[in-house]
């Protein structure tokens, strides 16, 4: 959008226009109550670059939470089994059975930086102090992976984790 004054009124008219590459915008506020003049330059193409850079983020944010819920939804979903065993609802092959569906292969080639980031991406969006062993269930991979990532985070979310033990 870009306001043209209309010279015989005075009046400000909208006219909109098409960017060709390489073209800026200007941004011009004034406030009438403190005097105060805010004028702004920005490009379209670094506007939209930073946009997608913003729903990367939150397109990963996303990710992590979603593979935190479903993470324990799994354990809720296995606790109701094994209580279920427990009290003698079913039998203990039954239990076995239903318990095999929750065990993954942990992820052995995970690179230790990503992983740190993930781990201190979600104590970051929770403000929950997960355990290690919540942490190897939502990332599927072993404890002593997760115990290395921990270490490579920096700052208070690193005491707070090396705080949690199983």
């Amino acid at each position: 959008m870009k306001n043209i004054l209309n010279k015989s009124s005075g009046s400000p008219l909208v006219k909109k226009i098409s960017p060709t590459k390489g073209d800026s915008f200007f941004v011009l506020r004034i406030s009438s109550g403190t005097s105060e003049i805010d004028f702004r330059r920005f490009n379209p193409e670094a506007v939209e670059r930073r946009g997608e850079l913003w729903l990367r983020l939150k397109d990963g944010q996303i990710a992590i939470l979603t593979s935190a819920i479903k993470a324990q939804r799994k354990v809720i979903d296995y606790n109701s089994h094994y209580t279920a065993y427990l009290v003698g609802q079913t039998s203990e092959e039954e239990f076995e059975k239903a318990a095999a569906q929750f065990a993954y292969h942990p992820d052995e080639g995970i690179d230790q930086d990503v992983l740190a980031s993930r781990i201190e991406c979600l104590v970051e969006l929770t403000g929950i102090d997960f355990t290690v062993s919540d942490l190897a269930g939502i990332f599927e991979c072993d404890a002593g992976t997760i115990r290395q990532a921990v270490g490579l985070i920096q700052g208070q979310h690193q005491r707070s984790l090396a705080q949690q033990q199983d």
